[in-house]
């Protein structure tokens, strides 16, 4: 019966984060300053701890669209830039997210998984 429980909150949970998620980002570019600073600290942290799968997902995206080894080496470099990029911005977005007008930078692209289809 426990197990069920616990089953039964871990799948409501991940079907909820990507509306949790996309609410996080658009309370992040608010003008009002209670609903902007949890949210940029949130979406900074998010970012920080999401960063690693940029390599992923581009090492996997390019291998299937150009040659194997040079696709994968061409995706796995890039990975690597847009980690660097997303982790920079998370933390600076967990830097700065006690300013009262500043709203930070959100990454130029999103996670594919992650996108709304």
């Amino acid at each position: 019966m426990k197990r069920a429980v616990v089953l039964l909150l871990v799948l409501a949970f991940a079907f909820s984060a990507p509306a949790f998620a996309n609410q996080v980002l658009t309370n992040a570019e608010s003008t009002d300053y209670v609903t902007k600073a949890p949210a940029m600290l949130l979406r900074g942290v998010g970012n920080i701890v999401l960063s690693p799968l940029e390599v992923i997902e581009n090492g996997y995206k390019m291998t299937m669209e150009g040659r194997p080894i040079v696709g994968t080496f061409e995706g796995t470099v890039r990975g690597v830039y847009l980690m660097l990029d997303r982790a920079g911005r998370g933390v600076w977005d967990v830097i700065t997210f006690w300013a009262p007008n500043y709203n930070g930078e959100p990454p130029d692209r999103e996670l594919s998984f992650l996108a709304a289809n």
